[in-house]
């Protein structure tokens, strides 16, 4: 008897036989979800920005951004995600903790155990079905194809 299960990034294979019984256990690597920094309060952002006397400008310079527009985004409300990377080059910048300013998102999928069939195996793939008579087609009278085949 064979029997398979898969889990999220497991797949557990079992045999039970005359000769003994085998479990092999097969690790997939993991994926995680994606992470992305969202700003708290906008408003103190604007106020460490004015107390300490720089422009938006520098601040997205210092978060490695070519353009100061996606960060001029953040400041008026339009956007409130970022990357990490970004996050944490702004509160160095300024000179205050990353929690002070940005939550932490992190998408989650959750993944549920489900059975294979016995007859499946691991890597197996079902081979298409025959073709019937009314799927297959013969070429026209008198057309090409027709007599490239019967020469």
């Amino acid at each position: 008897m064979t029997g398979h299960l898969r889990a999220p990034r497991v797949k557990i294979i079992w045999t039970l036989g005359k000769k003994g019984n085998t479990v092999k256990v097969v690790k997939f690597p993991i994926r995680l979800g994606d992470l992305w920094m969202q700003l708290k309060d906008r408003k103190r952002l604007l106020r460490l920005i004015e107390i300490q006397d720089v422009s938006r400008r520098d601040v997205a310079r210092a978060a490695g951004w070519s353009s100061h527009s996606y960060f001029n985004r953040m400041c008026n409300g339009l956007e409130d995600t970022c990357k990490p990377e970004p996050a944490l080059r702004i509160a160095k910048f300024l000179g205050v903790a990353v929690d002070d300013l940005f939550l932490t998102k992190v998408e989650e999928k959750i993944e549920q155990l489900e059975e294979v069939p016995e007859h499946s195996k691991a890597g197996s793939r079902k081979s298409p079905s025959p073709r019937t008579s009314s799927q297959t087609t013969a070429p026209k009278r008198g057309s090409r194809a027709g007599k490239l085949r019967a020469a």
